[in-house]
């Protein structure tokens, strides 16, 4: 067979076996002889140190070199006067090309397109993928690399990635589906990708980091591509430390740009420092530290964190991927009910900006769970203007700094709690003593009311609420009920013209919020709410010694703040019976305010300034009548003057 062998042998391929050797594959069995040290030649220029074969086929050689090949560098072997078993030399064919793939630093592959939506099809193929880019100079091997999205990752196979080389990765099912675009790898458990956003994260074969995306549907920056079709495209990829700002939707035609160059790409750099943006107690000894972006991967130092009142800072960790938030743990623990302010210094994003000098201070609590009697309904507007929007307002009443992720609010219907509403799923403090305005659209309240207090707002979605009558329950997680209202359209002062715009304010915390008496219609002085301080109809317990009180003894139904005028009992016994009437200055009945009403031991009524017949009382005097009596044949009575003011 031998001899009928003319041919001449091939080198088919140089595949690096480490920095000083190379193994060389023919296409058959080769002369015996030794191969010489000038039968192999390199370029660039390497002395070859020794040459063997690798297996008894007399296929496989391994050529060792006197010096380290360098990386990332195509080199160029010639294989000369090489004889296969009848004689025959090696050919023109006689060169191969290879490269001793380089190290992986942070960053020198990045994820540059995504493909999480594929429906509604543009024109795109049906299929999820992801587009990984070699920005560096180095030639860089993937084999045994990871992408994953923290449930599943999938693992790389060899493949050299050339300086400036895209590839495409996705599922095995759906490699063939891109394969016309360009480089495509097939990956077993490639992630599903979330439509909505999530984390996706490269590994190298050792498992560093070499990049990470935490995507949205906000980086679309387009509803109609938001909803699938189109892919998100990185904008710059020389800012690597870009994360939203420095992507978008494709706008290529066919819907993205998978193994080339992306159709958005611009000059974006980052030139903006990173802000604080929030601080959340993790537990007694710990806190996680958000910023508003990517940090340098050098973690900084205890020094770079200042807290007052002060405790000193133990260790500091990243504690996501993304590298935007950390994790400081104390020497002490935190304590309740204690307002801490924590400051930071010489904090670099990426790109290497300090952190902004004015979103370098952040306050924060320890949080207590809510239990009933911490937090009130305080306000609600249920009958907005056609221009307005409905809001719902709480006060907290307690010394505690209370987790607003901890509450949600809803309606009743019958036994049952309905429309249940989450407040928010982030960690937001309610501070002790101080009110909070929940609605879907804060700037449109705060252009109906200007007086509101701007820093009491809080943008959420809330349950319904009818504009004649409807509920209000305000819950924990574990389902327990702080507290809760039922409104209608009758609980408004008759006397008003228009009640749209109009909210109800509660009267007193010291009644409950199911009293209807305990709500009164907003004033013409702020606009007839109050979101976010004081309501204008609100009033205390101070009767002292006195059994029955009028306050304030002179209003103004309507415009007065507050516009009715508040009658506060206060007795040593409940029990008692009451009746109690309106009288003008001849003594004649105004208004019977309640007639044979069981009291407990304190309370209180109203008069909002009207008739029997529903009409305003006239400016001037009147006499409050009141009878207590009980069965033993005790009876009390009392006087007490109320005024019906105007402004002139």
């Amino acid at each position: 067979n031998n001899e009928s062998d003319v041919e001449a042998p091939k080198l088919l391929s140089a595949q690096v076996q480490n920095q000083h050797q190379v193994k060389l594959t023919f296409n058959e069995k080769l002369s015996s002889t030794a191969i010489l040290l000038n039968q192999i030649v390199l370029n660039p220029s390497v002395e070859v140190d020794k040459v063997f074969f690798s297996d008894s086929l007399l296929t496989s050689v391994e050529v060792v070199f006197a010096e380290e090949l360098q990386s990332s560098v195509i080199y160029t072997l010639t294989a000369q006067d090489i004889q296969d078993c009848p004689g025959n030399t090696i050919g023109e064919d006689n060169k191969v090309t290879f490269v001793l793939p380089a190290a992986a630093s942070a960053k020198d592959i990045i994820i540059t397109e995504i493909f999480a939506d594929p429906n509604p099809i543009v024109a795109l193929p049906e299929a999820e993928f992801v587009e990984v880019h070699n920005r560096s100079e180095k030639v860089i091997d993937l084999k045994d690399w990871s992408i994953g999205d923290g449930s599943s990752q999938g693992l790389f196979p060899t493949h050299i990635l050339m300086p400036g080389d895209y590839v495409i990765v996705g599922s095995i099912s759906d490699a063939n589906a891109f394969a016309s675009y360009g480089t495509t790898l097939g990956l077993a458990n490639f992630p599903s990708l979330n439509n909505t956003g999530e984390s996706i994260v490269l590994f190298d074969s050792n498992y560093i980091l070499i990049d990470s995306v935490n995507f949205n549907l906000d980086w679309y920056r387009s509803e109609e591509k938001e909803a699938g079709g189109w892919s998100l495209e990185l904008i710059d990829t020389e800012n690597s430390c870009g994360e939203q700002g420095n992507w978008t939707a494709s706008e290529n035609e066919g819907g993205g740009t998978p193994g080339r160059e992306n159709s958005v790409k611009a000059s974006k750099p980052d030139t903006t420092p990173p802000q604080l943006l929030s601080v959340t107690p993790e537990n007694e000894t710990s806190i996680l530290l958000l910023f508003s972006e990517k940090l340098e991967k050098r973690i900084p130092s205890a020094t770079s964190f200042t807290l007052t009142p002060s405790i000193a800072v133990r260790e500091v960790v990243f504690s996501n991927t993304s590298l935007t938030e950390l994790k400081l743990s104390f020497e002490g623990s935190l304590e309740t009910r204690t307002l801490y302010e924590l400051r930071v210094q010489q904090i670099y994003d990426c790109a290497g900006n300090e952190v902004d000098e004015e979103a370098t201070r952040q306050t924060f609590a320890l949080p207590e769970p809510p239990t009933i009697g911490d937090i009130f309904l305080n306000e609600i507007l249920f009958n907005p203007r056609i221009s307005g929007a409905d809001f719902i307002e709480v006060y907290n009443h307690s010394s505690k700094f209370i987790n607003l992720g901890e509450l949600r609010l809803a309606n009743r219907m019958n036994e049952l709690l309905i429309n249940e509403k989450a407040l928010t799923d982030k960690s937001v403090l309610l501070h002790p003593n101080s009110y909070l305005i929940f609605t879907p659209d804060a700037d449109n309240v705060e252009r109906e009311y200007p007086q509101a207090a701007h820093d009491c707002f809080f943008e959420t979605e809330i349950p319904p609420m009818n504009d004649d009558e409807g509920s209000m329950v305000l819950i924990t997680v574990e389902g327990l009920v702080i507290d809760e209202l039922f409104y209608s359209r009758d609980m408004h002062s008759a006397l008003l013209k228009e009640e749209e715009g109009v909210s109800l304010e509660r009267v007193s915390l010291e009644e409950s919020a199911l009293m209807k008496s305990n709500w009164r219609s907003g004033v013409k002085a702020t606009h007839f709410a109050t979101p976010g301080y004081k309501n204008a109809n609100s009033q205390g317990n101070s009767l002292g010694q006195e059994e029955v009180r009028v306050e304030p003894e002179v209003f103004e139904p309507l415009v007065g703040q507050p516009n009715f005028a508040n009658i506060q009992y206060k007795f040593d016994r409940g029990g008692l019976v009451a009746n109690a009437r309106i009288l003008d200055a001849q003594g004649r009945l105004v208004k019977n305010l309640t007639n044979n009403e069981i009291l407990g031991t304190e309370g209180f009524l109203t008069w909002d300034g009207d008739q029997e017949d529903g009409t305003r009382a006239r400016m001037g005097y009147y006499t409050l009548w009141m009878e207590v009596f009980d069965t033993s044949g005790f009876v009390k009575t009392f006087r007490k003057r109320i005024v019906i003011a105007s402004r002139f």
